[in-house]
């Protein structure tokens, strides 16, 4: 898509300054996911996982014999999350966290399983096995701490309001991370080394083998050097060099002492000279670098996102720079509230509510997405407006006696003359009621209430006032 002969290689033969950009939002579980699925061990992993979750998925029974002592562990089972496929980098990090924290109690119901027999017997004897695998405990050890890098990342790309030097820097810091981490083991992996002592893991043995070691070693840093490689791929590959050169405005790279006079001036040219039509005619590129050296005397302190406000907000000091940020912050990064939308719209349109309507879907896609939450939402005004604009008659024990309030819809005027008519008709035709001796005759006894004395459903609250 971002080729010279995909999409936007057709918009820039319209539009030649279109700067196009690949939302961080899908860069980065592809990166996470070629780095992963390239290596025969997590892709077993994967599997097996996969496999332990439907063992107890299939069986109620089992499943709440696990709940006891790994209750954490249920919910996983229930979204059976695939390892390998999963949207979010953090629902892959949970569940691989909940599956080594109840790893104890999961090892012991297999083996109670397996030691009972029968055919859930002899699977849960194949799980075993590879549960019980000193090389597969250790490698989703080293996992976590993989994924874990991942973590401020995929936080930054899911941000509505992301800047392109926030997810510069960041993945900046995310590159270093995971240097150190091939040098160096991670907290998970040096918790799962001072707790594997004399060929046990909290008190369960594992299956090692001479070689179990080796291999990790192996799998271990073909999985760093890969993550590495497709994240510089996924992230550098078709990169325009004007969001290189945004990430001037990023202050933590901002040097000291008098280098920072002249730290910039290249990449703000260059930025003022793409985005031209956004300067004003004829504006003096010395003038735009006294403004870009005021602001970095004011702001160098300050987070990338105040950087931006401070210079938008002061358009008279600096009128040049301001108008260069602007364009800069509207440079879209993140596509994390598209996804957002397509989620609720498949929370809405379940298979069991395949018939709506295209208008529907719009209505409540809308309140979905741009509504309040449900615990502040108020449902007083929508029953007042279901209560007193339906063309359905809501109030049938009241039609007969009381008037029917006027409404402005020219439908509803021939209405009540109708209804008008039918009671004269009734009037003349029909007999007067005969009433008991001692009870009054009173017309007004067939009013229950007053249209305007009714009560909401739900509330003691009265509804106002026709006129």
């Amino acid at each position: 898509m971002l080729g010279h002969r995909g999409l936007v290689g057709k918009f820039q033969e319209v539009i030649p300054p279109l700067l196009p950009v690949h939302g961080v939002a899908h860069r980065l579980p592809l990166a996470v996911v070629d780095a992963c699925g390239g290596v025969d061990l997590v892709k077993k992993c994967d599997r097996h996982v996969r496999t332990v979750f439907k063992f107890y998925q299939s069986s109620n029974k089992r499943l709440a014999e696990l709940q006891q002592g790994a209750a954490a562990l249920e919910p996983e089972i229930s979204r059976l999350k695939d390892l390998n496929a999963v949207k979010w980098v953090a629902s892959r990090r949970r569940t691989l966290t909940v599956l080594i924290l109840s790893w104890p109690v999961l090892a012991g119901h297999l083996q109670s399983v397996a030691e009972a027999g029968g055919q859930a017997g002899h699977r849960a004897k194949g799980m075993l096995k590879l549960t019980k695998n000193f090389h597969f405990i250790k490698f989703c050890h080293f996992l976590l701490d993989f994924l874990s890098i991942y973590r401020p990342l995929s936080e930054v790309c899911r941000k509505e309001g992301v800047l392109i030097t926030e997810v510069n820097s960041t993945l900046g810091r995310a590159s270093v991370a995971l240097e150190t981490l091939r040098h160096r083991a991670g907290p998970r992996e040096e918790e799962f080394n001072a707790s594997f002592q004399d060929g046990q893991l909290h008190g369960i043995s594992l299956d090692r083998t001479e070689v179990a070691e080796q291999c990790f070693r192996a799998d271990r840093e073909s999985v760093i050097l890969t993550g590495t490689e497709y994240l510089r791929q996924r992230f550098d590959t078709h990169r325009p060099p004007q969001l290189k050169n945004m990430e001037v405005f990023d202050t933590m790279t901002w040097p000291s002492g008098t280098e920072l006079a002249s730290f910039g001036n290249d990449d703000i040219l260059a930025l003022a000279r793409y985005f031209e039509l956004s300067m004003p005619p004829g504006y003096s590129e010395q003038a735009l670098l006294e403004e870009w050296l005021g602001l970095k005397a004011m702001a160098r302190n300050l987070p990338v996102s105040m950087l931006c406000k401070s210079a938008l907000a002061q358009p008279c000091r600096f009128p040049l720079l301001s108008r260069l940020v602007a364009a800069v912050v509207c440079v879209p990064v993140s596509t994390s509230c598209c996804e957002r939308g397509f989620s609720a719209m498949n929370r809405i349109r379940t298979g069991e509510r395949t018939k709506l309507s295209n208008e529907v879907i719009n209505m409540l896609m809308m309140t979905a997405v741009n509504g309040v939450a449900v615990t502040q939402y108020d449902p007083q005004p929508a029953i007042q407006h279901w209560y007193l604009t339906s063309s359905g008659r809501r109030f049938g024990h009241v039609d007969a006696c009381a008037p029917v309030p006027p409404h402005s819809d020219a439908r509803m005027s021939t209405r009540t003359e109708k209804m008008g008519a039918r009671h004269v008709e009734e009037a003349v035709t029909q007999k007067p009621p005969i009433h008991p001796v001692g009870t009054g005759g009173d017309p007004d006894d067939c009013l229950m209430d007053p249209p305007d004395r009714l009560l909401y459903p739900h509330t003691s609250q009265e509804a106002p006032v026709l006129s």
